[in-house]
């Protein structure tokens, strides 16, 4: 099921428009401004599944793709929405909750033309046990939206603090099949699919394995070991029929390090007691660069807590191969620890003023470019400093090999010479008096009105917007 929504549309443009806040002298402001104005926003919403029963994970798939199609007045570093989802039934309005929290984070803001941002987010949902089974409407509930460490719920608009992403219905789990009255006369197999490859063992009526498993694929991709006498019993506590291993297509990236291989294992709810014993091999061109081979691990997917948790994990290097003991049926992967990256290398250069020579009160426009060297993502603080004195700061965040230029303007109303200085850069602009032809009453206006122009042009935004707010609003 695919089908276009509104669902993230109140997550990112609340983000967006916020930002828009730190530009202008009050939140109410800010709504005044149009994101369509600075943002591209393409997104598509999915269920995973249209029939589901009780305590099954199903996933809300959310894309989206966020071009900065004009430079913001000011940004913001991270933005961050959370929201619940919870589905009512059509016929009884009945609330279930399917996940009561969730957040999505941006960072960092696209806050200049050209930059994007991307995100495709698995959403895990689940009916609590007990759920009426029949049709539910899934609607997504935004809790908090946050730029920085500023709470801007209050913005969120009442047509977004409720939205419909589709339709599932809920189906009766069938029942276990009742327990065999006597023993069969023929034996029970333990049926193990693995890649493609078929093998049987005898498992009794208790679930106990009547022999021990050693299977290992010809490839020398997995290899499982259970012993004779381990209990293999389904989330019914009923004898295993089957085992089947098939590669994991769509693994959940790690926010800790690289995945190398991941496989899931089915069926889900599967326990065993003792723990069997698995092997994953994998290859060493697969590997990232830098990775010690010794740190490696192994690690299953926990669907309810959305992340990976490592297993303790025996390394072959020899073999190329990670081994450890599991005890139920997910996903597992081998993980590699991820290298820190080269730190960003900011360079400031390029300082001018222009003009060099004004009259009191007359603007001066200084800028200097900055420009991230490095390999990662780098924030810089750029201080402007006049007759040492910080009259300026401010904090960019560059994308590696990214530069931008800075611009102010300063006016000073009393003749002399003044130092610019920007890191270790230098360049000095010089006020020089009024010309004699002009009247003294004419020298005392001059540079007020001057500085006044000059004060009105680097405040326009804030001012346009409250001219718009008195002509339409009040």
């Amino acid at each position: 099921m695919n089908h276009k929504s509104q669902i993230w549309r109140w997550a990112i443009a609340l983000i967006l428009v916020a930002c828009q806040v730190f530009a202008t002298p009050s939140p109410t402001a800010a709504l005044e401004l149009d994101p369509r104005d600075y943002f591209a926003i393409d997104y598509c919403i999915s269920l995973s599944d249209t029939e589901v029963q009780e305590d099954e994970v199903f996933y809300l798939i959310a894309e989206c793709h966020v071009e900065c199609i004009e430079d913001l007045p000011m940004g913001a570093t991270q933005a961050e929405a959370t929201a619940r989802f919870i589905a009512q039934h059509k016929e009884t309005d009945a609330i279930e909750i399917l996940n009561a929290s969730y957040s999505i984070i941006v960072n960092p803001v696209p806050d200049w033309k050209g930059d994007t941002y991307e995100v495709e987010e698995h959403i895990s949902l689940i009916f609590p046990p007990g759920t009426q089974p029949g049709e539910y409407e899934v609607i997504v509930q935004p809790v908090q939206a946050k730029i920085d460490d500023w709470d801007v719920t209050h913005l969120i608009p009442e047509s977004y603090k409720s939205v419909s992403v589709g339709t599932v219905t809920c189906v009766e789990a069938p029942a276990p099949p009742p327990p065999s009255p006597s023993p069969p006369k023929s034996p029970n197999y333990l049926t193990l699919g693995v890649l493609g490859d078929i093998c049987k063992c005898e498992i009794r009526n208790d679930g106990r394995l009547a022999e021990a498993l050693n299977f290992s694929l010809a490839t020398g991709e997995i290899s499982l070991s259970i012993k004779k006498g381990t209990f293999c019993l389904n989330k019914y506590g009923n004898p295993l029929g089957y085992i089947s291993v098939s590669n994991e297509v769509n693994p959940s990236p790690c926010e800790t390090g690289s995945l190398i291989v991941a496989y899931s294992f089915n069926p889900g709810g599967a326990k065993f007691n003792p723990s069997l014993e698995l092997v994953l091999s994998y290859r060493e061109q697969d590997l990232p660069p830098d990775v010690e081979e010794d740190a490696l691990y192994m690690a299953y997917y926990d669907r309810s807590e959305n992340q990976w948790i490592p297993l303790e994990s025996q390394v072959d290097i020899q073999a190329n191969a990670v081994a450890a003991e599991i005890k139920h049926f997910t996903t597992f992967a081998i993980i590699a620890v991820t290298v820190p990256a080269t730190p960003g290398a900011v360079v400031v250069s390029n300082l001018t003023v222009s003009p060099e020579q004004v009259e009191p009160g007359q603007p001066v426009t200084i800028s200097v470019e900055v420009k991230n060297e490095g390999g990662v993502e780098s924030s810089h603080i750029v201080n402007l400093v006049i007759n040492g004195v910080v009259v300026d700061s401010r904090e960019l965040i560059l994308a590696p090999e990214k530069s931008k230029v800075i611009s102010y303007q300063v006016s000073r109303s009393k003749p002399g010479n003044y130092n610019v200085t920007v890191e270790e850069l230098s360049v000095s602009f010089t006020v020089i008096p009024v010309s004699s032809s002009v009247t003294d009453s004419s020298s005392d206006l001059l540079p007020l009105a001057l500085s006044l122009l000059s004060g009105l042009y680097q405040h326009w935004l804030p001012i346009a917007i409250v001219i718009y707010l008195f002509i339409f609003v009040l």
